[in-house]
């Protein structure tokens, strides 16, 4: 199945599901404030402060996804590889877990091995709370119903000085818009 094929499958199964609504951060907001410590694939421990120099592009997700999940890395995987060389070097593809009690250190690790992600990935598990604070600056509606996970996905572009540049709904995808909000960015 082809991804326009699967992206369209998905919005119509869905319906547009983009759960519950919040209030979202406006463009210009800051995005990685003080807002906890997060552990990567790697198991090492980090903040997300900004980066001098690096544009990220960061979505949530979670590694048990069937849905939405899977949908969004290869958008984000498509973005990378449209990139400029000057825009993929500065540019950091962040993926936060929804499920930090479900996805450990190792099965971020094996999600990274098997959807064979560049060195440009970093993938990150953080306390609940953080979790929750972040979801709704980045514009991401999530709850758990049982053992089922819903949410919305989007992907948002954040400078390097960790404001919100731009957001962008993965279901009705515009990835040529990510792509060139990623290299106004780097100045390309």
């Amino acid at each position: 199945m082809t991804f326009t094929l699967r992206t369209l499958l998905l919005a119509l199964a869905l319906g547009g599901y983009i759960g519950p609504a919040r209030a979202q951060s406006p463009a210009g907001s800051v995005a990685f404030g003080d807002n906890g410590r997060w552990q990567n694939d790697a198991g090492e421990t980090l903040t997300l402060a900004a980066v001098p120099g690096r544009v990220r592009v960061v979505t949530m997700f979670y590694s048990g996804c069937h849905m939405a999940c899977p949908v969004t890395v290869e958008s984000l995987q498509w973005i990378e590889k449209q990139l400029s060389p000057a825009a993929r070097a500065a540019a950091e593809f962040v993926l936060i877990t929804l499920d930090p009690g479900g996805d450990t250190v190792a099965d971020l690790h094996s999600f990274r091995v098997e959807e064979r992600l560049s060195p440009q990935w970093i993938l990150l598990r953080g306390e609940r709370r953080a979790t929750r604070a972040l979801a709704d600056v980045l514009g991401v509606s999530f709850h758990a119903d049982g053992i089922r996970l819903s949410h919305n996905a989007v992907i948002v572009v954040i400078d390097d000085q960790g404001r919100i540049v731009s957001r962008h709904p993965t279901l009705r995808p515009a990835l040529r818009e990510v792509v060139s909000a990623i290299e106004a960015q780097v100045g390309v």
